[in-house]
């Protein structure tokens, strides 16, 4: 019975022991889960200040590139529309050499394609008016429009060229 005592003694002994190791444990675990979640806190918060950041700082770097790209795009163009306006006159005094029927009918053209230069150059300054509007606001979306603009004006300013130099080549001699 004495041994029996003792065994069960021990054993409670032994159990309350384990107690308070697991008790101990548990709320070292804790402290340390709770400073490693408020550590976790102040990371995600400092990460996304640095991601809030970064997005501002690259919207600015596209804003500048964009102005920059359409700065250069607007210059360009009102240089080709300039020189489409020479070539325009240019014409309009070579055609004047010829036959009646003849000139009236390429002043006609002409006609049609000095207004197709003027809307043109109407369309590139209402486009910079938004753009620069745009700009305070830019994001990928405006971006994708400025572009499907610039594809469309080349290709319209491509065609006037073509027009008013086969205009030039075949019917004046």
């Amino acid at each position: 019975m004495v041994i029996k005592n003792r065994i069960m003694k021990t054993n409670i002994l032994s159990l309350v022991v384990i107690g308070l190791m697991a008790g101990t444990i548990a709320t070292a675990c804790g402290a340390a889960a709770k400073r490693d979640v408020k550590s976790a806190e102040g990371n995600i918060k400092e990460a996304n200040e640095d991601l809030n950041r970064a997005r501002r700082d690259s919207q600015e770097e596209l804003r500048a590139t964009a102005k920059t790209d359409w700065e250069e795009f607007k210059d360009e163009s009102e240089t080709a529309i300039e020189e489409r306006n020479i070539q325009i006159g240019e014409l309009r005094e070579d055609i004047s050499g010829i036959n009646e029927d003849r000139q009236q009918e390429l002043t006609v053209e002409l006609d049609k394609l000095e207004r197709k230069k003027n809307g043109l150059k109407e369309r590139l300054v209402q486009r910079n008016e938004k753009f620069k509007a745009n700009l305070a606001q830019f994001d990928e979306s405006v971006r994708v429009v400025q572009n499907e603009f610039v594809k469309l004006f080349v290709s319209d300013m491509n065609e006037l060229i073509a027009s008013l130099k086969n205009l030039f080549e075949n019917n004046i001699e």
